[in-house]
């Protein structure tokens, strides 16, 4: 295979399509004289050699390298994870809270549901806490949604699959009593909309599987937390 070099204009590197096209290094000579261009070769290209677009920040990209096999890849991209550990989540990266409760490294759904959500209710472990946590993993990662039974359907209102969550809660019982007068929605002051009685949540396709008995959507008279709010407590 030939060589290749690329241009070099104004006395830098160019690696875009639109600056810079390769060019067989046999055939360099000639085309520098007609171009009055300098050409450079891939095997001479160190770090500090290019250039990127103010606007392409590592973090909107999500670049996973600098050389020439740099990928830029889409966050969180788990639409057929088979289990719960297929996930993986990064606690400080999507906001769970507290802080302290998180360790910075990565982990699977599988291990935050066991280390976690299924410990009993505490401090930093109440109800209303791990309802938002486990709000804030599918609103990062949708696919979760089958394994831990909570979601966003706008800024204000969110599903519960009662039989899902309280499995992913830990609850090993065939009696469910999360949507019970006495349970624990209740308890902690959250409020049912009835999917028929909101024109919005018939057209709106998250909405599909709400039938107003096993799976059902919430709202939260008490601001504790939205889609767009962190959690703030509020004594009951």
């Amino acid at each position: 295979m030939a060589e290749l070099c690329t241009l070099i204009v104004g006395g830098r590197h160019f690696m875009s399509l639109t600056a810079g096209f390769p060019i067989p290094k046999h055939k360099s000579g000639a085309l520098q004289q007609i171009l009055g261009m300098n050409f450079y070769y891939p095997d001479s290209i160190t770090r500090d050699d290019f250039e990127f677009s103010n606007t392409e920040s590592n973090e909107e990209l999500n670049l996973v390298s600098r050389s020439f096999n740099a990928k830029i890849t889409p966050p969180h991209k788990d639409s057929h994870p088979e289990k719960a550990s297929d996930i993986i989540i990064e606690p400080h990266n999507i906001g769970l809270l507290p802080a302290s409760e998180w360790s910075p490294r990565q982990t699977n759904l599988e291990e935050i549901k066991a280390s976690y959500f299924t410990r009993r209710n505490g401090t930093a472990r109440s109800f209303d806490l791990k309802l938002y946590n486990a709000l804030c993993i599918t609103k990062n990662y949708e696919s979760a949604y089958k394994f831990v039974g909570v979601m966003w359907i706008d800024s204000k209102h969110f599903k519960i699959n009662e039989k899902i969550f309280s499995q992913f809660l830990g609850n090993k019982s065939e009696f469910l009593t999360l949507f019970d007068k006495q349970g624990l929605i209740n308890k902690y002051g959250f409020e049912q909309v009835f999917k028929g009685a909101n024109p919005v949540f018939s057209r709106d396709v998250s909405c599909d599987d709400v039938d107003d008995c096993t799976v059902c959507s919430f709202k939260d008279p008490l601001n504790r937390f939205s889609r767009d709010k962190p959690f703030e407590r509020v004594d009951l």
